[in-house]
């Protein structure tokens, strides 16, 4: 056993050198909170299999040998929590969630116990700022908790299923670099783009391809690793939308105003009133022209209402929230 192992481990197959030499997942796996699986084999197939861990302050963990190798023989088979590593060198995360694969591969440099990683489809910490003029997806993230000094070089991957495409109406792939959270601050870092070598895909743009940190993370002192669109050709405002129209014609609060929130041509508005229904809808670049109307024209009493804003159109939903019609 691994000398730096915790004592509530699931040890897999510690004899497995003297048998096939290989492990197979075809069926899902939950390993519970405090609880360890090491997998010892030298090389593990993810046949299907969906390898979930608690997540919390005391997670589940599934751990590999240093010279383990895995294969994904099937879509969608991966570790869906923490995977833990204890040695220094290339390593794989094979981490995903729901039906998303989403490795990310670390060259550790330096390791003096132990690096857990996860992914989170939707940030964790919400969506701290860059800086100004720096876009973020706002989804995906790579989070880690290392014991010690732990450096190494990160490399993520996505593909089409990661909509990493809702920013190509604000900068080229070029412009893609990827930030790392200190603190509450995402700190953005030299990125080499490459192919993503999980994909059949030889061409780098924002429907495949790897981001790859230049230089070497001290995982010590940050939280994790997302996507970030260095060069958008809009620059970033703040972020308004207003919860109130009067459209009675007086110049003042007329029409429903929305401020740095960048629309494309997927973007989606729907208004609804209390009784859930559609009230007025629009797709495309929104113009902050909307004057409380249904889309044929006609008013729309005064009143509560219910708005929903979709940027990329598909879920999940960016923003949501209440808007006040007053016309008296």
């Amino acid at each position: 056993m691994h000398p730096r192992l915790s004592k509530k481990v699931f040890l897999l197959c510690l004899f497995s050198q003297w048998l096939l030499g290989q492990v197979s997942f075809f069926g899902d796996i939950y390993i519970a909170a405090g609880n360890e699986m090491h997998i010892a084999f030298p090389t593990t197939y993810l046949s299907g299999a969906t390898l979930t861990t608690a997540r919390g302050i005391e997670p589940g963990v599934v751990s590999f040998k240093a010279t383990s190798l895995w294969e994904q023989t099937k879509k969608n088979s991966f570790v869906s929590g923490v995977v833990r590593v204890y040695d220094t060198g290339e390593f794989i995360f094979p981490l995903g969630e729901d039906e998303l694969f989403s490795p990310i591969g670390f060259t550790i440099t330096s390791n003096p116990q132990h690096i857990d990683v996860r992914y989170y489809q939707q940030h964790p910490f919400g969506y701290p700022i860059v800086t100004e003029g720096y876009l973020s997806p706002q989804y995906h993230f790579w989070e880690w908790e290392s014991t010690g000094n732990a450096t190494a070089r990160a490399q993520v991957y996505w593909n089409e299923a990661h909509r990493l495409a809702s920013l190509a109406p604000f900068g080229n792939i070029d412009a893609l670099e990827i930030g790392v959270l200190e603190g509450n601050q995402w700190k953005l870092i030299p990125t080499t783009l490459e192919i993503n070598s999980f994909e059949n895909d030889n061409s780098i743009s924002f429907k495949s391809g790897s981001a790859v940190s230049l230089p070497i993370i001290n995982l010590s002192q940050t939280k994790g690793i997302t996507f970030v669109l260095g060069k958008p050709i809009i620059p970033l405002e703040r972020k308004i939308i207003s919860e109130v129209i009067t459209p009675n014609n007086d110049g003042k609060n007329d029409q429903w105003k929305i401020n740095g929130i960048l629309f494309t041509e997927a973007s989606k508005i729907r208004i609804f009133n209390l009784r859930q229904q559609l009230v007025f809808e629009t797709q495309g670049k929104y113009t902050n022209d909307w004057e409380g109307t249904h889309n044929n024209g006609a008013q729309i009493p005064s009143g509560n209402y219910y708005y929903t804003l979709d940027l990329d159109g598909a879920p999940p939903l960016e923003y949501k929230g209440w808007i006040y019609i007053k016309r008296e």
